[in-house]
């Protein structure tokens, strides 16, 4: 039995049929031209985002600069109080209302408001951000005096010991600090801590001013007299003793 061939299209009909072996361009080409809008509109919102990073980049910097400049312009005031308290309140955690915070703590201990200042350094000391790190030992030390001006000398050594153990407090700040936890033991009422924290004190830094102090301390405590200084006794023949200014140790 003879197949049936399939009819023929007309040519006209092929022509309207479409290619099966479209090139890859040319279907690159197709896709785009069907979702121009949609490609568009997804340009459009990636660009307004970059747009919109680089605003909020420059209007934060921008925030930053002004800050600044109102905290500088406070400084040079004859009473910059009001000034930086502004500061902080319109420019919180901005750089210039942490300057602002610093400077009120100077101001109010200087001005014999040791109960101004403690809540700003308290406050500070436990937001401080790792970039400002370095500031630890300065406001520990700020803590101690504030601490030791109301009395509150529990408090006063536990900063004055914090800063002790700072791994990066220098040998030239040690013998103050030490001398400083001495001062509030005694004050506290124990002197026999008093007395083995300023021998501490003269054992590590012989020869130091605060070592000096300590030698003081400890006499007083064990109510020994401290030796005078050695007096100054010009050399015979000098100028000195020409003109009279000297003393020998025979008048």
């Amino acid at each position: 039995m003879s197949q049936k061939k399939a009819p023929q299209k007309h040519i006209r009909d092929l022509l309207k049929e479409k290619d099966a072996f479209l090139t890859t361009s040319e279907r690159v080409y197709e896709f785009t031209l069907r979702h121009t809008r949609a490609l568009a509109c997804g340009a459009a919102a990636v660009l307004l985002a970059v747009i919109a990073g680089f605003s909020y980049v420059n209007f934060r910097q921008a925030a930053e600069e002004a800050a600044l400049a109102a905290y500088e312009q406070a400084l040079v005031m004859a009473s910059p109080e009001a000034a930086l308290e502004k500061i902080r309140a319109d420019h919180p955690g901005r750089l210039a209302a942490r300057l602002a915070a610093l400077a009120l703590i100077r101001l109010h201990a200087e001005a014999g408001a040791p109960e101004k200042a403690l809540p700003l350094a308290e406050n500070m000391l436990q937001t401080l951000k790792p970039a400002e790190i370095s500031l630890k030992p300065l406001l520990l030390d700020n803590l101690g005096g504030l601490y030791e001006a109301v009395r509150d000398y529990p408090r006063a050594e536990q900063s004055y010991k914090a800063l002790l153990d700072w791994p990066s407090l220098t040998d030239n700040y040690k013998p103050n600090a030490l001398l400083a936890v001495g001062r509030v033991q005694s004050a506290a009422g124990r002197p026999e801590e008093a007395m083995r924290t300023y021998e501490d004190l003269r054992q590590s830094f012989p020869g130091s001013y605060p070592a000096f102090l300590a030698q003081a301390r400890l006499a007083a405590l064990k109510g020994e007299a401290l030796a005078p200084p050695v007096e100054h006794v010009p050399l015979a023949g000098s100028a000195e003793e020409d003109a009279g200014g000297g003393t020998t140790p025979s008048e």
